[in-house]
């Protein structure tokens, strides 16, 4: 059975080959645990979505609660959503040297702002299409910070999950400065089409019963995330 995801870069996918990544990790936790036989599959966004909506339907993992209808519509749209696996946030990452505090857009006004090829950040876009914030995108978050240390931007924008991992990845945390103010905050989790709420029902029970024991807490600080658990 796959289990699929459109995030591929870390800490979720570190290397697709070794299978190296969170996702992976926390896939195989669940097999162990579940005696399932899950495996990650990584799709574009758009063919994900579709493949949700359509008659077979599908499961996902990392799902942002703002995302897909919503955890609000889920009836509506014909989703069943796990338990929340995370709590992440969009946040804004700059130097200590010369912070730029997020307080709406107009904060952004005339700054160089990197962004990942693809990504819409909801909020800004409008702001990004007249010009009035410079978007300088990347095709990796871990080349973004590089730019940003090297001056050539102003701010990058990533979610925190990742801007935690690439702090202890690349020692840089006495460099950045975190606004205080994110763009947005949300949770991920798993997401099932309806006709596949079992698979739901499962890592739930796994999710549970890691938290419990504290092994999920111990497998996120693996990454630099375990302050992002959901509480007991």
């Amino acid at each position: 059975m796959d289990i699929l995801t459109y995030h591929d870069q870390p800490p979720y996918i570190i290397d697709r080959k070794s299978e190296k990544g969170l996702s992976y990790e926390v896939i195989n936790a669940v097999n162990n645990t579940m005696n399932t036989s899950y495996h990650i599959r990584i799709l574009p966004k758009m063919r994900l979505k579709k493949m949700l909506t359509g008659k077979q339907g599908a499961v996902m993992i990392w799902a942002v609660s703002l995302t897909f209808g919503g955890i609000e519509n889920a009836k509506q749209h014909g989703f069943i959503w796990g338990k929340a696996l995370l709590y992440d946030q969009q946040g804004f990452i700059s130097r200590i040297n010369k912070p730029v505090e997020y307080m709406g857009p107009t904060s952004l006004y005339g700054l160089a702002l990197g962004g990942v090829q693809g990504h819409t950040y909801f909020g800004l876009q409008d702001d990004i299409d007249s010009g009035k914030i410079i978007r300088i995108n990347s095709s990796k978050e871990a080349k973004n910070i590089r730019l940003l240390l090297a001056q050539r931007l102003d701010v990058i924008t990533m979610a925190h999950s990742s801007a935690k991992y690439y702090e202890n990845l690349f020692q840089v945390g006495n460099k950045l400065y975190f606004s205080k103010q994110p763009l947005n905050r949300y949770s991920r989790h798993f997401l099932a089409s309806k006709n596949q709420s079992s698979h739901i029902d499962r890592v739930n029970h796994w999710l549970h019963h890691a938290v419990q024991n504290g092994s999920y807490k111990k497998l996120l600080a693996k990454y630099g995330l375990d302050t992002l658990i959901p509480p007991r």
